[in-house]
Protein backbone atom coordinates (compact mmCIF):
# COMPACT_ATOMS: atom_id res chain seq x y z
CA UNK A 1 0.00 0.00 0.00
CA UNK A 2 3.00 2.38 0.31
CA UNK A 3 4.95 2.29 -2.65
CA UNK A 4 2.65 5.72 -3.52
CA UNK A 5 0.86 7.90 -0.82
CA UNK A 6 -2.06 6.54 0.64
CA UNK A 7 -3.40 9.90 1.30
CA UNK A 8 -3.51 10.36 -2.74
CA UNK A 9 -5.26 7.29 -3.90
CA UNK A 10 -7.28 6.38 -0.68
CA UNK A 11 -8.41 10.21 -0.44
CA UNK A 12 -11.83 9.97 -1.22
CA UNK A 13 -12.27 6.94 1.17
CA UNK A 14 -10.09 8.52 3.96
CA UNK A 15 -12.99 11.17 4.27
CA UNK A 16 -15.71 8.95 4.11
CA UNK A 17 -14.38 7.28 7.18
CA UNK A 18 -14.83 10.48 8.83
CA UNK A 19 -18.74 10.48 8.58
CA UNK A 20 -21.39 8.85 10.36
CA UNK A 21 -21.88 5.01 9.49
CA UNK A 22 -25.37 5.57 7.67
CA UNK A 23 -23.70 8.81 5.37
CA UNK A 24 -20.64 6.58 4.21
CA UNK A 25 -21.22 6.76 0.25
CA UNK A 26 -18.10 6.13 -2.34
CA UNK A 27 -18.91 7.89 -6.00
CA UNK A 28 -18.44 5.03 -8.28
CA UNK A 29 -19.42 7.00 -11.33
CA UNK A 30 -21.70 9.69 -12.88
CA UNK A 31 -25.47 7.82 -11.68
CA UNK A 32 -27.06 8.50 -14.81
CA UNK A 33 -26.52 5.66 -16.16
CA UNK A 34 -27.04 3.05 -13.04
CA UNK A 35 -30.82 1.90 -14.38
CA UNK A 36 -29.31 0.73 -17.95
CA UNK A 37 -26.38 -1.16 -16.41
CA UNK A 38 -27.83 -2.66 -12.92
CA UNK A 39 -24.60 -1.50 -11.02
CA UNK A 40 -25.27 1.39 -8.31
CA UNK A 41 -23.64 4.49 -8.62
CA UNK A 42 -22.64 4.66 -5.25
CA UNK A 43 -21.59 2.02 -2.60
CA UNK A 44 -22.10 1.99 1.04
CA UNK A 45 -18.88 1.45 3.27
CA UNK A 46 -20.32 0.20 6.66
CA UNK A 47 -18.86 -1.55 9.23
CA UNK A 48 -19.03 -5.16 7.69
CA UNK A 49 -16.38 -3.78 4.88
CA UNK A 50 -12.92 -4.21 5.55
CA UNK A 51 -9.60 -2.77 3.90
CA UNK A 52 -6.65 -4.95 4.10
CA UNK A 53 -3.65 -3.78 2.44
CA UNK A 54 0.23 -4.63 2.92
CA UNK A 55 2.90 -2.34 3.52
CA UNK A 56 6.57 -2.33 2.88
CA UNK A 57 9.61 -0.68 5.08
CA UNK A 58 12.03 0.36 3.18
CA UNK A 59 13.83 2.72 1.25
CA UNK A 60 11.23 2.25 -1.31
CA UNK A 61 8.15 3.49 0.36
CA UNK A 62 6.16 6.12 1.87
CA UNK A 63 5.51 6.65 5.19
CA UNK A 64 2.02 6.32 6.85
CA UNK A 65 0.78 9.71 8.15
CA UNK A 66 -1.17 10.17 11.34
CA UNK A 67 -4.28 10.64 9.12
CA UNK A 68 -3.57 7.14 7.86
CA UNK A 69 -2.68 5.61 11.39
CA UNK A 70 -5.77 7.13 13.32
CA UNK A 71 -8.09 5.03 10.92
CA UNK A 72 -6.05 1.77 10.84
CA UNK A 73 -4.66 -1.60 12.90
CA UNK A 74 -1.01 -2.18 12.08
CA UNK A 75 -0.52 -5.76 12.67
CA UNK A 76 2.97 -6.70 12.62
CA UNK A 77 3.74 -10.52 11.02
CA UNK A 78 5.80 -12.57 12.62
CA UNK A 79 7.80 -15.57 10.93
CA UNK A 80 6.75 -18.97 11.16
CA UNK A 81 9.64 -21.20 12.17
CA UNK A 82 11.00 -23.19 9.51
CA UNK A 83 10.59 -26.37 11.71
CA UNK A 84 6.49 -25.73 10.91
CA UNK A 85 7.05 -25.02 7.28
CA UNK A 86 5.25 -28.96 6.30
CA UNK A 87 2.36 -28.29 9.42
CA UNK A 88 1.32 -25.15 7.57
CA UNK A 89 0.98 -26.82 4.35
CA UNK A 90 -1.86 -28.74 5.15
CA UNK A 91 -4.20 -25.85 4.89
CA UNK A 92 -7.62 -26.64 6.22
CA UNK A 93 -11.24 -26.13 4.63
CA UNK A 94 -13.13 -23.54 5.81
CA UNK A 95 -16.95 -23.62 5.25
CA UNK A 96 -18.74 -20.46 5.00
CA UNK A 97 -21.88 -18.79 4.07
CA UNK A 98 -23.07 -15.10 3.31
CA UNK A 99 -24.48 -12.83 5.88
CA UNK A 100 -26.75 -10.33 5.42
CA UNK A 101 -25.47 -6.88 6.98
CA UNK A 102 -28.42 -6.31 9.17
CA UNK A 103 -27.66 -10.13 10.46
CA UNK A 104 -23.52 -8.80 10.47
CA UNK A 105 -25.00 -5.82 12.75
CA UNK A 106 -26.91 -8.05 14.91
CA UNK A 107 -23.33 -9.68 16.25
CA UNK A 108 -21.88 -6.19 17.05
CA UNK A 109 -22.25 -4.19 20.33
CA UNK A 110 -22.53 -1.11 19.11
CA UNK A 111 -22.61 1.86 21.63
CA UNK A 112 -21.70 5.63 20.51
CA UNK A 113 -20.45 6.12 24.23
CA UNK A 114 -16.83 5.70 24.99
CA UNK A 115 -17.03 1.54 26.60
CA UNK A 116 -14.02 1.90 28.66
CA UNK A 117 -13.21 1.15 32.36
CA UNK A 118 -12.02 4.19 34.18
CA UNK A 119 -8.62 2.58 34.97
CA UNK A 120 -8.25 1.86 31.15
CA UNK A 121 -9.38 5.62 30.30
CA UNK A 122 -6.69 6.70 32.87
CA UNK A 123 -4.03 4.75 31.33
CA UNK A 124 -4.96 6.10 27.71
CA UNK A 125 -4.44 9.55 28.97
CA UNK A 126 -1.14 8.98 30.94
CA UNK A 127 -0.17 7.18 27.45
CA UNK A 128 -1.03 10.53 25.63
CA UNK A 129 0.55 12.84 28.45
CA UNK A 130 4.04 10.89 27.91
CA UNK A 131 3.68 10.98 24.20
CA UNK A 132 3.22 15.14 24.17
CA UNK A 133 5.70 15.60 26.77
CA UNK A 134 8.14 14.37 23.62
CA UNK A 135 6.15 15.80 20.80
CA UNK A 136 3.24 17.82 21.59
CA UNK A 137 2.24 17.39 17.66
CA UNK A 138 1.82 13.21 18.28
CA UNK A 139 -0.95 11.80 20.94
CA UNK A 140 -4.43 9.58 21.17
CA UNK A 141 -7.04 11.15 19.39
CA UNK A 142 -10.71 10.48 20.20
CA UNK A 143 -11.27 8.79 17.30
CA UNK A 144 -8.56 6.10 18.30
CA UNK A 145 -9.98 5.99 22.25
CA UNK A 146 -13.50 5.14 21.22
CA UNK A 147 -11.76 2.54 18.49
CA UNK A 148 -10.12 0.90 21.23
CA UNK A 149 -13.24 0.45 23.57
CA UNK A 150 -15.29 -0.97 20.55
CA UNK A 151 -12.48 -3.38 19.89
CA UNK A 152 -12.34 -4.88 23.68
CA UNK A 153 -16.03 -4.08 23.70
CA UNK A 154 -16.60 -6.77 20.98
CA UNK A 155 -13.71 -9.65 21.83
CA UNK A 156 -15.57 -13.04 20.83
CA UNK A 157 -16.39 -14.65 24.47
CA UNK A 158 -14.83 -18.12 22.32
CA UNK A 159 -11.33 -16.69 22.21
CA UNK A 160 -11.25 -15.38 25.70
CA UNK A 161 -8.44 -17.90 26.57
CA UNK A 162 -6.47 -16.64 23.60
CA UNK A 163 -7.57 -12.74 23.91
CA UNK A 164 -8.79 -11.55 27.09
CA UNK A 165 -9.67 -7.90 27.94
CA UNK A 166 -5.94 -7.41 29.14
CA UNK A 167 -4.55 -8.48 25.83
CA UNK A 168 -6.84 -6.84 23.57
CA UNK A 169 -5.39 -4.12 25.27
CA UNK A 170 -1.86 -4.62 24.58
CA UNK A 171 -2.49 -5.16 21.45
CA UNK A 172 -4.73 -1.86 20.72
CA UNK A 173 -2.10 -0.20 22.21
CA UNK A 174 0.37 -1.98 19.87
CA UNK A 175 -1.17 -1.66 16.56
CA UNK A 176 -3.05 1.85 17.04
CA UNK A 177 -0.58 3.92 19.67
CA UNK A 178 3.53 2.57 19.40
CA UNK A 179 2.96 2.83 15.35
CA UNK A 180 2.97 6.73 15.79
CA UNK A 181 5.96 7.42 17.64
CA UNK A 182 8.64 7.89 15.36
CA UNK A 183 11.77 10.54 15.26
CA UNK A 184 14.99 11.28 16.44
CA UNK A 185 16.80 9.88 19.29
CA UNK A 186 16.86 13.45 21.03
CA UNK A 187 13.48 13.69 21.01
CA UNK A 188 12.25 10.22 21.75
CA UNK A 189 14.90 8.82 24.14
CA UNK A 190 12.92 9.72 27.57
CA UNK A 191 9.95 8.42 26.20
CA UNK A 192 11.47 5.19 24.96
CA UNK A 193 14.34 4.55 27.19
CA UNK A 194 17.64 4.53 25.73
CA UNK A 195 21.63 4.95 27.46
CA UNK A 196 20.43 3.25 30.79
CA UNK A 197 17.10 5.89 30.94
CA UNK A 198 14.12 4.18 32.20
CA UNK A 199 11.09 4.51 30.03
CA UNK A 200 8.47 6.56 30.50
CA UNK A 201 5.94 4.85 28.11
CA UNK A 202 6.97 1.49 30.20
CA UNK A 203 7.32 3.05 33.47
CA UNK A 204 3.24 4.01 32.51
CA UNK A 205 2.48 0.43 31.56
CA UNK A 206 4.12 -0.93 34.39
CA UNK A 207 2.39 1.40 36.18
CA UNK A 208 -1.70 -0.51 35.19
CA UNK A 209 -0.08 -3.68 34.76
CA UNK A 210 3.83 -5.12 35.34
CA UNK A 211 3.10 -8.40 34.12
CA UNK A 212 1.30 -7.50 31.06
CA UNK A 213 1.34 -5.34 27.73
CA UNK A 214 3.81 -8.04 26.13
CA UNK A 215 3.31 -6.76 22.70
CA UNK A 216 3.73 -3.37 23.68
CA UNK A 217 7.18 -3.58 25.66
CA UNK A 218 8.49 -5.44 23.18
CA UNK A 219 7.92 -2.77 20.49
CA UNK A 220 9.05 -0.17 22.85
CA UNK A 221 12.66 -1.96 23.37
CA UNK A 222 12.79 -2.57 19.85
CA UNK A 223 12.21 0.86 19.02
CA UNK A 224 14.94 1.99 21.73
CA UNK A 225 17.33 -0.12 20.26
CA UNK A 226 16.69 1.74 16.84
CA UNK A 227 17.51 5.13 18.89
CA UNK A 228 20.84 3.66 19.94
CA UNK A 229 21.85 1.73 16.76
CA UNK A 230 20.59 4.50 13.97
CA UNK A 231 19.65 7.82 16.04
CA UNK A 232 16.32 7.46 15.00
CA UNK A 233 13.41 5.25 14.96
CA UNK A 234 10.27 5.10 12.54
Amino acid sequence: MNLAKVEHYFAQFLSVLEMDKGQRLIHLYDGKDSAKNGIKSDIAIRDNVLFVGTVNTDESTYKFSDKVLDRSNVIKLSMVPFTELHQNQQHKKIDSQSVSYDQFASFQKSNDDIDLKSSELKLLQNINNAINQADRNTGIGWRIVKQIGEYLDNLPDAFSKEIDRQKGLDLQINQRVLTKIRGSEEQLSDLLGVDGKESTLQKVLDEFDSQGFVESKQTIKAKARDLEANGFTI
